[in-house]
């Protein structure tokens, strides 16, 4: 845990630079003690998170989620890939040759429909079976009950909800 302590109030500024890296590592900015009045007394504690031993699958074909999913689960430590292409039956390789903790998945794929993808993933017994996370806007609950998926995950869905139940397993 590093500290640094005290700038006179002008000086913040110089902590632009400080600011900037904490945001491109997997840690927590806390700032504590400020007093503008009489100037600015601090510390900064950066706190990093143990390493998370899980892989992570995204299959998301909306660029912008995946990103975004990519960048969220990497901040909490898990070690993230991502599947970019159009094909279904690449998806399946893919499971097969990174062998995945957890898929975590669009149900509305535009080449393939997640819902059949989980039940194929299911049925390959030559791997280590991943947890299977499916999300959409539409309510699929039910479908994803009857084929083994671990989690359904309505969208718009909070970040915190999928964080803490990947740390729970």
């Amino acid at each position: 845990m590093g500290v640094t302590k005290g700038v006179h109030p002008h000086r913040w500024c110089k902590l632009a630079p400080v600011a900037q890296w904490t945001e491109h590592q997997p840690s927590k900015l806390l700032v504590e003690g400020s007093n503008p009045p009489r100037g600015a007394h601090f510390s900064i504690f950066l706190k990093k998170k143990g390493k998370v031993n899980m892989r992570i699958l995204i299959v998301e074909d909306d660029s912008t989620m995946r990103s975004l999913l990519k960048t969220l689960l990497e901040f909490e430590n898990f070690s993230v890939d991502t599947y970019e292409k159009d094909k279904a039956e690449e998806i399946l390789l893919k499971v097969t040759s990174s062998t995945p903790d957890v898929v975590l998945m669009d149900v509305n794929l535009r080449f393939a429909n997640g819902l059949d993808l989980a039940s194929k993933i299911r049925a390959i017994p030559s791997i280590k079976q991943p947890k299977i996370i499916l999300s959409s806007g539409m309510d699929y609950q039910k479908e994803c009950d009857k084929r083994a998926v671990d989690l359904f995950l309505l969208k718009p869905y909070m970040p915190d909800d999928l964080i803490k139940w990947l740390h729970a397993i």
